[in-house]
């Protein structure tokens, strides 16, 4: 973990161009891109104020979320986000409910309340910064029924699809 962490301090893909990316999925009929805004290791692809541990204290210093969505606004693209539930980084996310766990540190504190809380605030930075968001995709069910997160996606995004790896149904199911 901590040999992973420490990449942090390395992350700078200089050659990453959303407008390319996105104009060029346009030019293969695609009509909605989803983005993975944080997997498993917790490291944030945006400018979360909600932890260090993301892109803006890299050596690349841009919001990866926010070019995409300016990119996917100008070509006429949807917006779906990628968030995956489990974080290895967080110290109160460890859920073993849920897979893709790996065993907290001696000085994590595992707390699924306190988690949530986080989740909802790194949500509405998401679902309010970064323009229409046409779906929602959640990773790794929780096994933890909580409606209040789903509750919160549809009032910053109405219209927005949900998928059913998260705390609560959702729209559609994905296997």
């Amino acid at each position: 973990r901590e040999k992973y962490e420490a990449l942090l301090h390395e992350f700078n893909p200089v050659h990453f161009d959303a407008d390319a990316m996105v104009g060029f999925a346009k030019s293969c009929g695609i009509s909605y891109i989803c983005l993975t805004t944080k997997h498993h290791d917790g490291f944030c692809l945006w400018d979360t104020r909600e932890t260090d541990y993301n892109v803006m204290h890299t050596p690349f210093k841009r919001d990866i979320v926010k070019e995409f969505s300016e990119a996917c606004q100008k070509h006429g693209l949807g917006l779906a986000l990628y968030y995956s539930n489990p974080d290895w980084h967080h110290p109160n996310a460890y859920n073993p409910l849920s897979t893709h766990q790996i065993p907290p540190r001696e000085t994590d504190v595992p707390d699924m309340p306190v988690y949530i809380d986080f989740i909802k605030r790194q949500v509405t930075e998401l679902l309010t910064n970064y323009g229409p968001i046409c779906a929602m995709f959640w990773d790794i069910p929780p096994h933890i029924d909580d409606p209040s997160i789903n509750e919160l996606v549809r009032s910053l995004q109405p219209g927005i699809r949900i998928n059913n790896r998260g705390f609560d149904a959702g729209d559609f199911s994905t296997p």
